[in-house]
């Protein structure tokens, strides 16, 4: 919040805190404190708020591996084919 609308100039105190996920609540009034807020919005269903946005959210996967060689033109296209056929 500090670095989205604080540090480029918004008094941010004029404002109510909106907080959602399973936890926002019990951490909202702690940020509000700390940014000078004095309303903090907790809506009904905010605990599964973050739940409702994860199931609609399109299914990926990262899969990534570190290599600790050294490649060169000789070995790159190997070493990178064999990491290929383990992920």
């Amino acid at each position: 919040i500090k670095d989205i609308s604080v540090r480029r100039g918004y008094d941010v105190s004029r404002y109510s805190l909106c907080c959602f996920g399973g936890a926002g609540a019990q951490h909202a009034c702690l940020v509000a404190d700390a940014l000078g807020m004095e309303n903090v919005f907790i809506h009904e269903h905010a605990g599964v708020l973050s739940a409702y946005g994860m199931g609609l959210a399109d299914i990926r996967a990262i899969r990534e591996e570190s290599v600790e060689e050294v490649l060169s033109d000789s070995n790159s296209v190997a070493a990178v084919r064999s990491i290929e056929s383990r992920l």
